[in-house]
């Protein structure tokens, strides 16, 4: 919802989500360790509840344009882990419930400066819970309270030039695994702050646009998924990473050609692994980041019978990666191109396109795996979607 109130912006946004969903695995692995015959199945079931809240109030107007705001968040996740021997009646091993409750109340000013300079300052005071119950014992509970800063200088010299340096800091709450695990009941929150310099340009009337930014991050207590021995996952806390990288875009338009490209550099290294990450191999790339990254889009622009057509193809490269620190779910991930192509014609609120999403229907591995009890003997992968042929008709009212 969004109104005024007096000279004020205000905005609303509420959200409820009741979601459930089950997974059934092979743990014929475990049958031997559990004492159980094979086949064995394993059944993962849950059920989750979310509401969420939002307001802010704003006036861009103001000579010193600002935001305030509040944010509230309530969970209830049931989790329920039971083995399916064949022939017999189930066994549960796990009955899960956490409770977790997150509020913020977040700020913006803007101090203009002078000769195109302005400052703005932010802050998040946020405190989350989190109560966990297992198997019938007593609840348990982790909580965090903090403030998290941040601060951006910009110089607006002209509307075809913006150059800003950013600081900014976020913390991602703490939890509690499941029972058994071998490190720790519980994991710390992870803290990140991060450094910018970016800039927008535009410049031969409007025919280029070149954006960029150049960044560090330092990133405390990160928590990263591992393996256990009885092929459950749950979190530990990895010990301090850095990354320090470039992000670079450019657009050119050259009647009736466009061309946009975009690259990425980034060095994301874990460079003080805690005692848990140690004991699960020296490999220290942060997981899912890839070193290189980037794309290239053109596109041709054509009238025909009064009709506008858009003929564009796309190519983008995601480097190599990893999926984890822990070397059982550590795949090998990225590490290849995949191509778009399609055609779009408009004529007044009508549109229609045609698209082919990767074009060469290839089959590279992008993320995840499937069934944690065979992770560890079965190569798993998670292809590229297939090549897919999709037409839309639009009409705008």
């Amino acid at each position: 919802m969004r109104g005024k109130v007096g000279s004020l912006d205000l905005t609303s946004s509420t959200a409820y989500v009741s979601h459930e969903f089950s997974s059934i695995f092979d743990a014929s692995s475990q049958a031997s360790v559990r004492g159980l015959s094979t086949p064995l199945g394993f059944e993962d079931l849950r059920l989750l509840h979310l509401a969420t809240q939002e307001i802010r109030l704003s006036d861009a107007s103001a000579s010193h344009p600002w935001v305030v705001g509040l944010t509230w968040l309530q969970a209830d996740n049931t989790v329920q882990s039971r083995f399916l021997p064949t022939g017999s009646p189930s066994l549960i091993i796990s009955s899960l419930h956490n409770d977790t409750m997150e509020t913020a109340l977040f700020g913006e000013i803007t101090q203009p400066l002078g000769s195109g300079w302005s400052a703005t300052f932010g802050a998040r005071a946020y405190h989350a819970r989190v109560d966990n119950e297992q198997n019938g014992q007593g609840r348990r509970r982790a909580s965090k309270t903090g403030i998290t800063p941040s601060l951006t200088l910009s110089w607006n010299p002209a509307e075809q030039a913006m150059v800003w340096l950013r600081y900014a800091s976020a913390v991602r709450p703490g939890g509690i695994n499941t029972d058994g695990d071998y490190t720790s009941r519980t994991f710390q929150s992870d803290d990140l702050k991060s450094l910018e310099l970016g800039w927008r340009l535009t410049m031969a009337d409007d025919r280029l646009r070149l954006n960029g930014s150049v960044f560090g991050l330092r990133w405390e207590n990160v928590q990263s998924d591992v393996l256990g021995t009885d092929s459950l996952v749950r979190t530990i806390n990895a010990g301090r990473a850095r990354n320090i990288g470039a992000e670079l875009g450019a657009e050119l338009h050259l009647a009736p050609f466009m061309i946009a490209a975009n690259l990425t550099f980034q060095h994301g290294r874990l460079y003080r692994p805690s005692a848990a990450a140690n004991a699960l191999g020296d490999d220290n790339r942060l997981p899912i980041l890839p070193d290189y990254a980037g794309g290239l889009k053109l596109s041709y622009l054509k009238s025909i019978a009064g009709i506008d057509f858009r003929l564009f193809a796309t190519a983008r490269y995601l480097g190599a990666a990893r999926l984890s620190f822990d070397p059982s779910l550590g795949r090998s991930m990225g590490d290849y191109w995949v191509s778009d192509a399609g055609l779009d014609g408009f004529i007044g609120n009508w549109k229609a396109g045609l698209t082919v999403a990767n074009l060469f229907d290839q089959r590279e591995n992008t993320f995840g795996f499937g069934n944690p009890f065979t992770l560890r003997s079965i190569n798993q992968r998670t292809p590229l979607q297939p090549r897919t042929v999709t037409l839309r008709l639009q009409r705008n009212f």
